[in-house]
């Protein structure tokens, strides 16, 4: 993907995971199932942040 691409994916990414956030509550709040799929959210932002930072050359 390009650099752009990759910054939407990055933006998409953080955006549903806050949005989970602010409707769920904190962590605490949450049942485990909604703390499974919170910590699947965060892990996918951060691996979308990661191919962002390779495509534009940072490691």
């Amino acid at each position: 993907m390009s650099d752009i691409a990759e910054g939407k994916a990055w933006v998409a990414a953080a955006s549903e995971a806050m949005e989970y956030f602010l409707k769920h509550g904190p962590e605490e709040a949450m049942s485990s199932e909604k703390q499974r799929r919170w910590n699947q959210l965060v892990e996918a932002t951060q691996e979308a942040a990661d191919r962002h930072d390779t495509t534009r050359g940072f490691e």
